[in-house]
């Protein structure tokens, strides 16, 4: 046994040695288990194994990778799973690993498992692609990123992070000098009277059809469901 930190250590020194191959398919072994548990195909290439099985959902199509490195040691590497689900998958799929409630913890053997629901995002997430390179995230944050094995073609550069950095603190300064200004102007809005005759607000005189409503009402009703925006967000 090897401490952890001498684990990655030698990953670094070995990963070179041994590139990356096609996954293909190889014969499911007559595991009585694999079986049982619904395993129908497994993947192999020069580096990891991954089972497959089809459980059984009430949410659409559900695939559950079941991954293992072929050496079995205990090193989770993200970009490697990001790869197989690519590979596996397609590369706009969506997986996702689940950190369970310990009542159905299974936590027998060096094994990762990724869970997708076949052509179905989550609805959470980054919203946009942005891949850095080790120079450029430790200029960003002081954080650390190996060399791309394969690098992107839309590998972000310095300039272009930076150029993006721009865009994105003038785009939050845009907004906040919209919000700004419409708050502004329902402000002025509400506060006066409505001008509807007769002695009628305009809700009472034409309920659910603001487009008929005097500008006092309409700022009101906006206050109101910017307020309620505000809690939902």
């Amino acid at each position: 046994m090897i401490c952890e930190d001498c684990a990655y250590r030698a990953e670094s020194i070995l990963r070179p040695l041994i590139p990356w191959t096609k996954f293909e398919r190889a014969v499911m072994p007559k595991d009585d288990a694999l079986h049982a548990e619904g395993f129908t195909e497994v993947w192999k290439n020069s580096r990891y194994q991954v089972w497959i099985r089809r459980p059984a959902s009430e949410y659409g199509e559900l695939i559950h990778l079941s991954i293992k490195r072929n050496d079995r040691n205990p090193l989770h590497d993200w970009r490697d799973l990001q790869r197989i689900k690519n590979e596996i998958l397609g590369k706009e799929e969506e997986a996702v690993e689940l950190y369970p409630a310990e009542s159905r913890l299974v936590d027998a053997a060096n094994q990762y498992h990724l869970w997708c629901f076949k052509g179905r995002h989550a609805p959470f997430g980054y919203e946009a692609r942005a891949v850095m390179g080790p120079t450029t995230v430790a200029d960003y944050d002081k954080s650390k990123q190996r060399p791309f094995e394969n690098p992107p073609d839309d590998l972000m550069s310095e300039e272009d992070f930076q150029k993006k950095a721009a865009a994105l603190r003038e785009r939050g300064s845009a907004r906040a000098d919209f919000s700004k200004r419409i708050r502004a102007i329902m402000d002025v809005a509400s506060e006066r009277q409505c001008t509807m005759r007769d002695g009628q607000k305009c809700e009472e005189a034409a309920p659910g059809m603001p487009g008929l409503w005097c500008a006092a009402c309409m700022g009101k009703a906006l206050r109101e469901l910017a307020g309620e925006a505000a809690e939902l967000l």
